[in-house]
């Protein structure tokens, strides 16, 4: 969308905020912010301000503000900044900013247990397929990643070991290398669940595309169960804290704004009741454990999370800190109408909410979003409208 369809998109924000006499009043009448006004001729003279000193204020002293004192900040103290207290402070001057919105696309990392006991049957075989048959199908819309536990890196230092890095963090056009390594890679010995999950909520540095998205992310853990090394990563485990792992999902949620999601092959004598602990302290929309019994459902399970997660409407801001300076309010449109914000009740309703506190996405109410689905993803435009806004002046 060019520059001058974004200015008629705002032209349409003033009639609908404060109407034409406001926005003439502004500077904002003009849908291509035009300026110069040095044609118009209202009162017979070049000016248009009924004097002949030609600064267009209608007095004689030379300036452009109305008064008498010979500056240019329509008040009578003598300084240029346009209070009454005789000094020159700076002023803030704030002009319309705006962008397009994009969509954006969702990171998503899968990640996989390939313990021992994986190896059973032919589950090891069914992960291949699956997760290689999701990536390569979505691959457009989704930036994947893959994790595995025990870390394959580590292979042969213990039954538990654990990587200081992702093993291959969330990428556009990530489908084959993912493949490649899956296919690359054997099952393994102990089940560090819980330690690998602490690695993403403690370590800045794990998974930084991932940890750091400005719409969040999803990790779906792919797991029969039970966790063999615990706290320490190590075995014999030193004991399994469910309220360990409830808090260690919780803080991935909080902290990155990644939320969990657990999907469950049962396996002998392993409990699942870990993973239900992180699908119902995960913040997603699969509140319980997936279960894939016959494991031949693991595509479908897959398929079924990720195709949710894509019906989400998030979009990032694109605007520096440094431009919120000055108190600005920060406005959606879509199409010709302004959306609301709506921080409290986003779940059900329209409008629009931050993502998180870092103001680095937005995410459009459900009934909006549907809407834009239906739409098939009408344009968005956001914008900082500061409150005392003041046009700039053409010399």
């Amino acid at each position: 969308m060019n520059l001058q369809i974004n200015r008629f998109l705002f032209f349409l924000f003033c009639l609908f905020q404060i109407g034409i006499a406001g926005c003439s009043q502004t500077g904002l009448w003009n849908p291509l912010y035009q300026t110069d006004t040095s044609a118009v001729t209202v009162d017979g003279d070049s000016d248009g301000d009924g004097d002949s000193d030609g600064d267009g204020d209608g007095d004689s002293d030379g300036d452009s503000d109305g008064d008498s004192d010979g500056d240019s900040d329509g008040d009578s103290d003598g300084d240029s900044d346009g209070d009454s207290d005789a000094d020159s402070d700076s002023h803030y001057y704030c002009n319309i900013i705006a962008t397009d919105m994009d969509r954006m696309k969702p990171r998503i990392l899968i990640l996989q247990d390939r313990s021992s006991t994986m190896s059973r049957g032919r589950r090891w075989e069914t992960v291949r397929e699956s997760i290689s048959q999701v990536v390569l199908t979505l691959e457009d819309d989704v930036d994947f990643g893959l994790d595995l536990f025990p870390s394959p890196t580590t292979d042969g230092e213990g039954r538990c070991t654990l990587s200081d890095t992702v093993f291959n963090d969330v990428h556009g056009n990530n489908a084959d290398p993912i493949v490649e390594d899956l296919y690359g890679i054997a099952t393994g010995s102990g089940t560090p669940l819980l330690a690998t999950l602490m690695n993403y909520a403690e370590n800045d540095d794990y998974a930084p595309r991932f940890q750091n998205s400005p719409n969040g992310g999803t990790l779906i853990v792919v797991s029969d169960g039970g966790d063999s090394c615990g706290t320490n990563g190590s075995f014999p485990r030193d004991g399994l804290s469910l309220e360990d792992l409830s808090n260690t999902t919780v803080s991935l949620l909080e902290r990155y704004d990644i939320e969990t999601v657990a999907i469950g092959f049962p396996a002998d004598g392993n409990s699942l009741e870990p993973l239900d602990v992180i699908a119902q302290n995960g913040g997603s929309d699969f509140k319980s454990m997936l279960p894939a019994a016959a494991g031949e459902e693991l595509t479908d399970i897959l398929l079924g999370v990720v195709e949710t997660v894509l019906q989400r409407c998030e979009y990032e801001v694109y605007f520096d800190e440094d431009a919120f300076d000055g108190s600005p309010n920060f406005e959606i449109v879509l199409e010709d109408k302004i959306i609301a914000e709506n921080n409290k009740n986003c779940d059900s309703a329209e409008g629009w909410a931050w993502v998180s506190e870092k103001h680095a996405a937005i995410r459009l109410c459900r009934k909006t979003c549907d809407e834009q689905n239906r739409t098939n993803n009408a344009k968005m435009v956001s914008a900082l409208v500061c409150d005392d806004f003041v046009h700039p002046t053409v010399e």
